[in-house]
C-alpha cells in the first residue's frame, strides 16, 4: 500500500513546487512523471522512488492522440506494479490519466 503524486513533470511552476512540497510533508512513498527530462525543484525521495513513464508532451494532435493509450497503459503497469493505493494528481493531463487508470486490482 503505497502512495503517490502524479504530475507531468517538474518545471519551474507553482504546482511542481505543490508537489515536491506534499512529498515532504506527507511522506509520499513515490513521484510518477509522464517526462523527466527537466527536473527544476530538488526532490526529497531517492532516484529509485521516482518513477518516469517517459511520454513527453506533443503539439501535435495526432501524437496527442497516439500518446494517450501509450500513457494510460503505462501509468496503470506503474500502479500495479508498486502497489499504488493511492494515486494524487496535479494538472490537467495528469488528473485525466489518473482518473481513467483507476486503482490497483
Amino acid at each position: 500500500m503505497a502512495k503517490a503524486i502524479f504530475i507531468p513533470s517538474i518545471g519551474t511552476g507553482g504546482a511542481e513546487r505543490v508537489a515536491v512540497n506534499l512529498i515532504k510533508k506527507l511522506n509520499f512513498d513515490y513521484l510518477i512523471l509522464l517526462d523527466d527530462t527537466h527536473i527544476a525543484y530538488p526532490i526529497p525521495l531517492p532516484k529509485e522512488r521516482i518513477i518516469s513513464i517517459k511520454s513527453p508532451a506533443s503539439q501535435s494532435l495526432i501524437k496527442k492522440f497516439i500518446n494517450l493509450p501509450i500513457r494510460y497503459f503505462r501509468l496503470k503497469r506503474v500502479k500495479s506494479k508498486y502497489k499504488i493505493t493511492t494515486c494524487l494528481s496535479l494538472l490537467e493531463p495528469a488528473n485525466f490519466l489518473n482518473s481513467l487508470s483507476g486503482g490497483i486490482h
